[in-house]
Formats: C-alpha cells, sequence, structure tokens
C-alpha cells in the first residue's frame, strides 16, 4: 500500500512454504521472524524510495531500532500478516534524510507492534570505518564454524543450512572480538523467482551471530546463553558489482556488563 512521498506502507504475508529459508532459524522451537529479517524490510523500502527518486543508494544507516516483541510465523497455510510504515522525519539539502519506520502484525484483528527505529540511505562517499580496538593478528584461536552452531543450539538457538554463513572463526580468550570468513550473498537460492534483496538477511544475521562469539570471547564449550538484540544501531555498505561471494567479518563488543551490551561490526566483500 501507498500512501505518500512523506508517508508509505507495504504489506505481506509470511508464510513458510513461501519463504522457507525462515524455518532455517527458531528459538525455543518457534519459527521466530529475526532481527536481522526486521533489519533488511527497512533496508528494503528505503531503497525503492531511493530508486523512485533515482538517487543511488551506497549504503544505509539504522538507529534506535527498538526490537519490541518477537514475531511468531505460524506453520499454517494463512501465515501471519505484516506491514511496514514509512514515514520521513526530517529532510534537508546538507544533511540526510532520515525515515522512521515501524513493523507490525495482526491477529483477531488487532494490530502488534514488533519493531521500530530510525532510518537513511547513505548516497554520498563511504565515511571513515569504525575504530576497532582489536588487532586482528591477536586473534589466534581458530575453531570451525560447527563447533560453534552446535554451542547455539544448545542454548536454543536452531541455524539451520540457509543461516550457516561463517566459516572458521578466529577468536581469543582474552578479547571481546572474533573474525570470519562470510559468504555474502543477495538470494537464498531456495525459490524460484526469488525476491530480490540488496543484502540477504542471512548475511546480515551473521554479522549478529559473530556478536554472540564476541561476547563469550570465543569460548564456545563455556558459553551458558547467547544473546538476543532488542537495540540496534548500526551502517551497512552494500555490495558493489562484481563483489565475490567469499568476505570477511569482525565484530566486537565494548561495555560487557550485564545484559547491556555496545556492539559493532563489520564487513568486507571482495572485489573480482
Amino acid at each position: 500500500m501507498g500512501l505518500s512521498h512523506q508517508s508509505m506502507g507495504w504489506r505481506n504475508v509470511l508464510r513458510h512454504r513461501d519463504i522457507p529459508w525462515l524455518v532455517d532459524q527458531t528459538l525455543g522451537g518457534s519459527v521466530i521472524f529475526p532481527a536481522a529479517g526486521h533489519l533488511s524490510l527497512g533496508i528494503e523500502a528505503i531503497h525503492q524510495v531511493c530508486e523512485n527518486d533515482g538517487i543511488e543508494m551506497k549504503g544505509i544507516t539504522l538507529r534506535d531500532v527498538d526490537i519490541k516483541t518477537a514475531l511468531v510465523v505460524p506453520d499454517t497455510d494463512d501465515g501471519i500478516e505484516i506491514r511496514l510504515r514509512l514515514s520521513e522525519t526530517h529532510r534537508s539539502e546538507k544533511d540526510s534524510t532520515w525515515y522512521g519506520f515501524a513493523i507490525e502484525s495482526i491477529t483477531d484483528g488487532a494490530w502488534t507492534l514488533h519493531c521500530e527505529g530510525k532510518i537513511s540511505p547513505i548516497a554520498g562517499p563511504a565515511r571513515k570505518d569504525p575504530v576497532n580496538p582489536a588487532d586482528c593478528s591477536k586473534l589466534t584461536q581458530r575453531v570451525p564454524s560447527r563447533r560453534w552452531y552446535d554451542a547455539f543450539k544448545r542454548v536454543g538457538f536452531e541455524y539451520g543450512p540457509s543461516f550457516q554463513k561463517l566459516g572458521p572463526i578466529r577468536t581469543n580468550n582474552k578479547l571481546n572480538c572474533a573474525a570470519a570468513g562470510v559468504r555474502i550473498v543477495t538470494e537464498s537460492g531456495l525459490i524460484e523467482g526469488e525476491s530480490r534483496y540488496i543484502l540477504h538477511p542471512s548475511i546480515v544475521d551473521a554479522c549478529m551471530q559473530l556478536i554472540n562469539i564476541s561476547v563469550h570471547k570465543g569460548m564456545h564449550k563455556e558459553m551458558p546463553w547467547g544473546v538476543v538484540p532488542i537495540s540496534i544501531e548500526v551502517s551497512f555498505y552494500l555490495p558493489s558489482e562484481g563483489f565475490q561471494e567469499e568476505g570477511s567479518a569482525i565484530a566486537w563488543t565494548d561495555d560487557v556488563d550485564g545484559r547491556q551490551l555496545q556492539y559493532k561490526f563489520k564487513v568486507d566483500s571482495c572485489r573480482r
């Protein structure tokens, strides 16, 4: 559905049979629409706005993204209907244009808010990367990603093949930092005529998996719990034409104190 340039909306129905990669991530036995999926909805919406305005979008920034309520996707023929609302909040020739977005679902005639935040397209040259406080040469401990996916499963995070994008993991048990190779894709490969993604949600999710690894300093055997993000601020730079599938990702976590974490990640794609 579309309202105006300042206020826009999209509706869709999520079903297992239509989006088979969704069932490759479960939490406590239920298929939960991932936080990465909420980010991807916002990214795809702002990409469509930029295309309509003739703007080449090189990346996006998301701020104040709050995951309010888990979005459970039932295994039924009806699925669950969702809508995304996008409203322009700030426009300036000198500053970035910012939009507020919200993602809701409807059940029994009542709408539930699952996620809201702010999003802005990056149209200019790449900004300076965030400073990584860890020296990657110190990440000398290397384990197969399979061990981490087994550890995630032990604490309730089950990742099927579509969400297993990380290569061997490099860590240091004295640093809240982790690095890995990552397969950068724009589609799942499970659906004929699949909807386009400028960056598939499984890649965004792989970065969040790496954050979990950085929180626990690479100690998969000792991991007592996993981290579920409820507040997110991040910038993405989109893959350019001619990128290779194999890239690299690094995540580091600051201020590890109880339930409050500050974390950052960076993904690099390689040119052909």
